[in-house]
């Protein structure tokens, strides 16, 4: 069947770009980045992740196919140890 004058609303999605800085103005490489929004569940606002990416060599992320809304972006932290001893 052949329809006419039909209509679909798409959402235009966005993204998110910046670059992450040490306390120096260094470039941070490989670290992990991630958008929070707030979504309505049970009645009750929650933290909902986006993927996780990752900055290049310059310090430079990219969050993309965002939905339109209000956004946190963080920095995850990772911790590790490393012996003196290691080379």
């Amino acid at each position: 069947q052949w329809v006419s004058d039909l209509q679909i609303s798409l959402w235009r999605l966005g993204s998110i770009n910046g670059r992450v800085l040490d306390e120096r103005g260094e470039p941070v490489v490989g670290a992990a980045v991630r958008a929070f929004s707030t979504v309505l569940v049970a009645g009750r606002n929650q933290f909902v992740g986006s993927d996780v990416v990752s900055t290049d060599d310059r310090g430079a992320y990219r969050l993309g196919d965002l939905m339109p809304g209000k956004y946190a972006v963080s920095v995850l932290s990772v911790q590790s140890t490393v012996l003196d001893s290691t080379p």
